[in-house]
């Protein structure tokens, strides 16, 4: 399972900076868990400001913990959080993977190891590195947080953890000698991730994000959206009511209607609609709906499984949802 576009670091641009990671000697890194957090907040940093899409990353902040003894290497525990990233729509749209955190992902070097993954990837001038120091270790405990997260402009909370990722430090020495420190995942490895995610998000919202995701295909179909408004209930642990009603115009009609459905949620992320209603107040858009119906009577008591819903091969269980003023989501994953 590769990581989306949007979560990989790509090669840093030149800004007139040290590269990160940059060391004295072979046997610096890492040093300690200041120069570990200094490295990937500077990698995150540096990848944001190479970007397109305005994402201002700066004040990205990293916590990370060493082990002791001998397990020295081993990172105990790494928080990043990544408050203010947005992702666009047209990365949104058609990503059915799960989220990876940025430590995880990167560029394939394949003139160093084929199937292994730098985080961060080389500059230009690294082009060609040897590894000439490796230290096997193993990530206790990956945490990456963005509160908010803009998702195609609208406001998100988002945590997603990892578990026992093995991996290995390594520094690498260019043709003019210098000496880098890096981190590198093995593919198989992250193909083997246990972990949980959060996301949180207010109804409101979640209408604003539906109606952009879908706005190519009300262009298409000639529809303006005004006055919509959305109710979330949770009558049952595992049950989530959804009513939304919106004014909709095409030419000079103009009229409103609401659609309704109740969600069967199972621990293991299967959906099931229950209870898919439509109507409208005006006789017009009444009769149009009448075609809409049919294709409703289909959804009706229809279970979409985790491979319907993009997730193949992730196994998914303890999914749970708790209604409040916001809509919060919470599920553990292996991968």
């Amino acid at each position: 399972m590769s990581a989306p576009a949007w979560m990989t670091v790509p090669p840093s641009a030149d800004l007139g900076a040290p590269a990160p990671g940059e060391l004295d000697d072979v046997t610096a890194w890492p040093s300690d868990a200041e120069s570990v957090e200094r490295w990937l907040a500077a990698v995150i940093r540096r990848s944001a400001a190479s970007g397109t899409d305005g994402t201002d990353l700066q004040g990205v902040r990293v916590s990370a913990a060493l082990g002791e003894g001998d397990a020295h290497a081993d990172l105990r525990s790494l928080e990043i959080d990544l408050d203010g990233l947005h992702i666009s729509r047209a990365d949104l749209v058609g990503t059915t993977e799960l989220p990876m955190p940025a430590f995880l992902s990167g560029e394939d070097e394949d003139d160093l190891r084929g199937n292994r993954t730098l985080v961060a990837p080389l500059d230009g001038d690294q082009t060609g590195a040897s590894v000439v120091a490796r230290t096997p270790a193993i990530a206790r405990s990956v945490r990456v947080m963005a509160d908010p997260i803009h998702l195609a402009g609208v406001p998100a909370s988002v945590s997603v953890g990892v578990r026992n990722l093995p991996f290995d430090w390594v520094t690498l020495e260019t043709a003019d000698g210098a000496l880098h420190g890096n981190a590198e995942v093995d593919e198989q490895a992250a193909q083997d991730l246990q972990g949980d995610v959060t996301v949180t998000i207010r109804p409101d919202d979640a209408l604003a994000l539906a109606t952009t995701l879908a706005q190519p295909l009300l262009d298409e179909a000639g529809l303006a959206v005004s006055g919509s408004d959305i109710q979330v209930t949770q009558p049952a642990r595992d049950i989530v009511r959804v009513r939304l009603e919106a004014g909709l115009s095409r030419g000079r009609l103009n009229a409103s209607a609401w659609i309704g459905a109740e969600l069967h949620l199972a621990a293991d992320g299967a959906v099931t609609v229950r209870r898919l209603r439509s109507g409208s107040r005006n006789l017009l858009v009444r009769a149009a709906l009448r075609v809409i119906r049919r294709r409703l009577r289909e959804l009706e008591g229809r279970t979409f499984s985790r491979d319907d819903l993009g997730l193949e091969g992730i196994e998914i269980s303890g999914l749970r949802v708790l209604v409040d003023d916001a809509v919060t989501l919470t599920a553990r994953f292996a991968a």
